[in-house]
C-alpha cells in the first residue's frame, strides 16, 4: 500500500508552528514532508522544491504556507496533481485567481480549505453570543497592532514585506467581524493606507465601523469596542488560548476524509479574498 503523505509547503515561522502541531496530532498520514530551501531540521525530511516533492512522493494533502505571492502558483500545481490543499491567509491576492483554483479543484475532485484560523477560535464565538444577546451596536472600533521584533511561539515574528498590512491582516478582520455580526455584509467606505498602517471606514449592514491596522507598533493589540446608546462592550483578544490551529487542522483532515469541499469553505475563500482585494485597491 502506498504511503499517505502530507506536505507542508513553506518552512518559515508559521510553517514550523503548523508542523509542531501536526506532529502531536493523530493525523491520518504515514509521513510528513516539508518543502523549503531555508528550513533546517533533523526530525523531518525537507525537500527544496515542489519538483523534488513530486518526483519522490505521491502526495495526498498539503498545507500551503510559503510566501503570499507564491500561494496561487503553488496551490495550482498541487491541485493539478489531485492534492488536497489548505491555503493559509492571505489565500491569494485576486478574486479571479481564487475562482480559477476552485474551478480546478472541482474538476479534479480536490478539497480546498481556507487558512482562516479565527473561524475556529472558541472565545470569538462566545463573544458573538454575548453580542447577539445584547443587540445591534451603533458603531464599532477595531484596533489591530503587531509589535516590532515580537516573540511568538518561541520565534521572532517577521511579516511578509512583499504585501501590505491590509493584505496581511484583512482576512482575519473579515473572519472575525462576520463571526461577531453573522448574516451581515461588509461594505467599504474609505481606506487610507501605506505598507505598514491603515485606517479603514466600513460597515456591517447598518453598523458603522473603523478598523485601525499597524505593523511595528509599541505593543501587540487585538481590541474591539462596540458602542451602544447607553454603554460600551469591549473585547480584548490579544492573548488567545491555544487550540484554534489544532481545530483547524482537525477540520481539514475531516474534509479530506469526506472527499468534498464544503460550500461554506468555498464561500469563505471567495469572500475573504474579495474584500481584501477591494480594500487593497484604495
Amino acid at each position: 500500500m502506498a504511503e499517505s503523505i502530507l506536505a507542508i509547503i513553506g518552512g518559515g515561522r508559521w510553517g514550523q508552528l503548523l508542523l509542531s502541531i501536526v506532529t502531536t496530532m493523530d493525523a491520518p498520514f504515514n509521513r510528513i514532508v516539508m518543502v523549503s530551501k531555508a528550513a533546517k531540521r533533523t526530525d523531518i525530511e525537507i525537500l527544496p522544491t515542489l519538483e523534488d516533492l513530486f518526483t519522490k512522493y505521491s502526495v495526498k494533502a498539503a498545507i500551503v504556507v510559503n510566501a503570499a505571492g507564491q500561494h496561487f502558483e503553488t496551490a495550482k500545481q498541487l491541485i493539478d496533481r489531485g492534492i488536497h490543499v489548505l491555503i493559509e491567509k492571505p489565500i491569494v491576492p485576486l478574486l479571479k485567481q481564487m475562482q480559477i483554483l476552485i474551478d480546478q479543484a472541482t474538476d479534479k475532485d480536490v478539497c480546498i480549505v481556507p487558512g482562516l484560523t479565527y473561524r475556529f477560535c472558541s472565545s470569538i464565538k462566545e463573544f458573538s453570543q454575548i453580542v447577539a444577546a445584547k443587540g445591534i451596536p451603533k458603531r464599532f472600533v477595531f484596533r489591530w497592532s503587531d509589535m516590532k521584533n515580537e516573540q511568538r511561539h518561541g520565534q521572532v515574528k517577521r511579516y511578509d514585506h512583499t504585501i501590505t498590512v491590509v493584505q496581511d491582516v484583512m482576512p482575519h478582520i473579515w473572519t472575525i467581524l462576520t463571526l461577531i455580526f453573522p448574516n451581515t455584509k461588509m461594505s467599504m467606505h474609505s481606506c487610507v493606507q501605506d505598507n505598514s498602517s491603515a485606517d479603514l471606514r466600513l460597515s456591517m449592514n447598518t453598523i458603522e465601523g473603523q478598523v485601525l491596522l499597524r505593523r511595528d507598533g509599541d505593543s501587540r493589540e487585538r481590541f474591539l469596542l462596540l458602542e451602544y446608546d447607553s454603554d460600551l462592550l469591549e473585547y480584548d483578544f490579544s492573548e488567545q488560548k491555544p487550540g484554534a490551529l489544532t481545530r483547524q487542522l482537525e477540520y481539514y483532515f475531516s474534509v479530506i476524509g469526506k472527499g468534498k469541499s464544503s460550500q461554506i469553505d468555498l464561500a469563505d475563500c471567495l469572500n475573504s479574498v474579495h474584500i481584501t482585494e477591494l480594500v487593497s485597491s484604495y
